[in-house]
């Protein structure tokens, strides 16, 4: 594995901040934290504001192809120009938990988002606390009062987000979708398996149809057309995140679906591989932050020391072993 200085350090930042929000959320304060800005650009100024709630391990090509579509669209519809496409990690998953093994950590999906942040000029980062786009919703508006919100999804997580199952009653989602629809949400096409005992090509009709509570707010969704790339024969419907680590852990990555500036970090942290490498490196800065937390220090005033303990631990496998063993059991080597 090879991390720079100055990712490691924000990598501290970051869990840093997953630490403060998971406290935030244990006290019941909700809160959404921008991580990464476009330079020059006030949340105030913006206009019109498209937001991806998801995990993104990693941002595939799929992914920044919705991003376009949908960035277009929010404006034709908005007839607004001064636009920010803002991605939204959450440290409060409903379903999905970490296996390090086979995800990165939270705040490395940060880092892999920063390089397609970079370069569109046009897009912030985000952490938030919480696990549904109804609780998002006002957090994201508070944030950009000024704003017309635009939601980006697949099809298969607008089902989620229309489906009962998800909310302590009827009524609670019934309450959650009267607050999420005073916006709009742009709609990807998926190949999923909802209701069906063999994958299919899901879209916003077949949702309607399944999720009738939805029908009163189909003015307020927009199934996107997506352009697929040139070059690219793998479909846009069927590339996923998922795709792209089982790809990468069978030593088979196809890089030309990962996106802008992934790559080159997802090989250099050897991500996704059946090594255990990445997973003792994790556990390794996530106890070095946590033993300086409870001290009240900056782990930042002592990243070198971590960096000579982290080139131990990538030459020595016992270490390796130890580490992780202690990680998964909630002990520190420090």
């Amino acid at each position: 594995m090879n991390i720079s200085l100055q990712e490691l350090e924000r990598s501290l930042e970051l869990y840093n901040s997953c630490l403060n929000l998971s406290d935030k959320r244990a006290n019941n304060t909700q809160e959404l934290v921008l991580v990464k800005q476009p330079p020059e650009r006030q949340p105030t100024d913006i206009q019109c504001v498209c937001v991806a709630f998801g995990s993104f391990d990693p941002l595939t090509l799929g992914h920044t192809q919705l991003f376009l579509a949908a960035t277009e669209t929010a404006r034709q519809n908005s007839h607004q120009t001064k636009d920010e496409l803002l991605i939204v990690t959450s440290t409060n998953h409903i379903e999905k938990r970490t296996d390090f093994q086979k995800n990165a950590a939270l705040y490395d999906r940060i880092i892999l988002q920063q390089p397609y942040a970079q370069q569109s000029g046009k897009t912030s980062l985000a952490l938030t606390n919480v696990a549904y786009f109804y609780e998002l919703a006002p957090l994201v508006k508070n944030r950009y009062p000024n704003a017309n919100l635009f939601f980006i999804t697949g099809v298969d997580v607008l089902e989620k987000i229309a489906n009962p199952t998800y909310y302590a009653s009827l009524d609670a989602c019934t309450a959650a979708l009267e607050t999420v629809f005073q916006h709009t949400f742009l709609i990807s096409k998926r190949i999923t398996s909802l209701d069906h005992p063999e994958p299919c090509l899901l879209d916003v009709p077949l949702v309607l149809n399944a999720r009738p509570i939805l029908q009163k707010y189909q003015h307020n969704i927009i199934q996107l057309s997506i352009p697929q790339p040139q070059g690219i024969s793998f479909p846009l419907e069927t590339m996923s995140s998922t795709l792209i680590r089982n790809l990468r852990h069978q030593g088979k990555p196809q890089r030309e679906l990962e996106a802008f500036g992934t790559s080159n970090i997802l090989d250099r942290y050897e991500l996704y591989t059946p090594k255990d490498v990445y997973e003792a490196t994790v556990w390794a800065r996530q106890m070095f932050v946590q033993s300086h937390r409870t001290k009240g220090t900056n782990p930042l005033e002592y990243v070198d020391s971590l960096e000579r303990y982290l080139t131990l631990v990538f030459a020595n496998t016992p270490l390796r072993t130890h580490v992780i063993e202690y990680g998964r059991a909630g002990k520190s080597v420090f």
